[in-house]
C-alpha cells in the first residue's frame, strides 16, 4: 500500500511538480490504516525542502525520528532535495541520531525466514527487493496464497533504514536464502518456486547458479538483475538443466529494468528455457493490482 501511493506521489511530482505532490501525499497519508509507514515521512520531509518549506521539513523529520522511532541512512539523508536543511543543528542531531540507529540496527540484524510449519504441498518462496522487508514481500505476493501454495518470505540480514532491508550485490550475501532454506523441510513439498521482486531476482539468479537446490519455477517481478550481465551462460545452463520454468513480469514504465528484463527474456528462450515475458501496461517499478493466470499458470 505504501509504495503504491509512494508511486503515485512520484508521477505528480514528475508532472505537476513538488508542491502539488507534497499535497497530494499529506492528504493521503491520513488515510493509510493504522501501521508504520517510514517512507511516507521520508518522501514528505523531501517534498516540502525541495519545495522550500525547510521548517516543515523539519517537523516531519523530527516527528519520524522523535515519536515514531524511524530512521533513515546517512545517504538518503545526503539527498539534494535537503540541501536547505543542511545547515540546521536540529537537522545535524536528529541525522546523527539516525546513524546510530542504522549501526545498532546492524549489529543486531540476521537472516530471517517467515517459515513456521507446513500448511500446503506447493512452496512459493519470496525474496523482498532493496527497501523492503519479509513481511512486504510476503504481502506483495499474497495474493497467489491457496490451499496448495504456502507462500512465505526470507529477509536480508543489510539493514537499509528502519525495518527496511536490502541485498549485496556480492558473492555471499545471497547465500542467506539458502540459509534460510535449510531450516525448512524443502523435501516434503512437492513443488518449489522462487519469486523475486527487484534486486530480490538478482539474488535469485545468484543462488539458483551456485547452490544445489531443487526448484521448478522462478517468477521475477520487475527484474534489477545486474549479475546477468557476466553471468547469463550459467543462468541459462542452469534452467535449462534442471528443467526450470521462469515467468518474467515488468512494467512498460519501468525505465530502469525493462531492457534487463527483455535481455533475459532473450537469452532463456534462445536456449529452449521455458520462458513467459509480460510487460505491464501503465505500471512504473512495482506490482500490478491483481495477479492473473499469467502468474498462476507456474503454480501448477
Amino acid at each position: 500500500m505504501e509504495n503504491i501511493l509512494l508511486d503515485k506521489t512520484l508521477v505528480i511530482a514528475s508532472q505537476e511538480g513538488y508542491e502539488a505532490a507534497y499535497r497530494f501525499l499529506a492528504g493521503e497519508s491520513l488515510k493509510l490504516p493504522e501501521g508504520e509507514y517510514p517512507r511516507v515521512f521520508y518522501f514528505l520531509m523531501c517534498l516540502a525542502a525541495g519545495n522550500g518549506k525547510s521548517e516543515i521539513a523539519l517537523h516531519h523529520f523530527e516527528e519520524a525520528v522523535l515519536k515514531k522511532g524511524y530512521w533513515y541512512r546517512k545517504e538518503e539523508l545526503e539527498d539534494q532535495d535537503l540541501a536547505p536543511l543542511f545547515g540546521s543543528k536540529k537537522f545535524s542531531d536528529l541525522k546523527l541520531l539516525c546513524e546510530q540507529r542504522q549501526k545498532t540496527a546492524q549489529e543486531n540484524a540476521r537472516p530471517f525466514c517467515t517459515y513456521q510449519g507446513q500448511t500446503a504441498s506447493i512452496l512459493l518462496l519470496c525474496v523482498h527487493g532493496n527497501g523492503q522487508n519479509a513481511s512486504i514481500s510476503k504481502a506483495d505476493w499474497h495474493m497467489l496464497e491457496s490451499r496448495e501454495i504456502q507462500v512465505e518470505a526470507v529477509q536480508s540480514a543489510t539493514a537499509e533504514s528502519y525495518g527496511r532491508f536490502s541485498w549485496n550485490y556480492d558473492t555471499m550475501n545471497f547465500r542467506q536464502i539458502e540459509e534460510c532454506v535449510k531450516k525448512v523441510p524443502w523435501g516434503n513439498y512437492k513443488k518449489h518456486i522462487l519469486a523475486g521482486f527487484s534486486a530480490g531476482c538478482d539474488m535469485i539468479l545468484r543462488t539458483i547458479a551456485a547452490c544445489s537446490l531443487q526448484i521448478e519455477a522462478l517468477l521475477l517481478q520487475s527484474p534489477y538483475i545486474p549479475y546477468m550481465k557476466e553471468n547469463a551462460e550459467r543462468i541459462v545452463e542452469v534452467c535449462h538443466e534442471k528443467g526450470i520454468q521462469v515467468g518474467i513480469y515488468c512494467g512498460v514504465l519501468d525505465e530502469v529494468c525493462h531492457d534487463m528484463a527483455a535481455g533475459l527474456y532473450h537469452k532463456l528462450t534462445e536456449a529452449g528455457v521455458q520462458t513467459h515475458l509480460v510487460w505491464q501496461p501503465g505500471l512504473r517499478h512495482g506490482f500490478p493490482e491483481k495477479m492473473g493466470e499469467e502468474y498462476k499458470g507456474y503454480l501448477k
